[in-house]
């Protein structure tokens, strides 16, 4: 809950907020990715 009413800290303006929030998800499927093949690697040692 806190994080919710946390403050943004890298708000500097509504436009760089809303550039850097797009940049992260356009990010996100590559990532994802990497952390699942991880997961699954890891699964599969035990």
């Amino acid at each position: 809950m806190e994080a919710i009413e946390g403050e943004c800290i890298y708000k500097i303006s509504d436009q760089f907020k809303e550039n850097y929030e797009m940049q992260i998800l356009r990010k996100y499927p590559d990532v994802k990715y990497l952390f699942d093949k991880y997961f699954e690697e890891a699964l599969d040692e035990y």
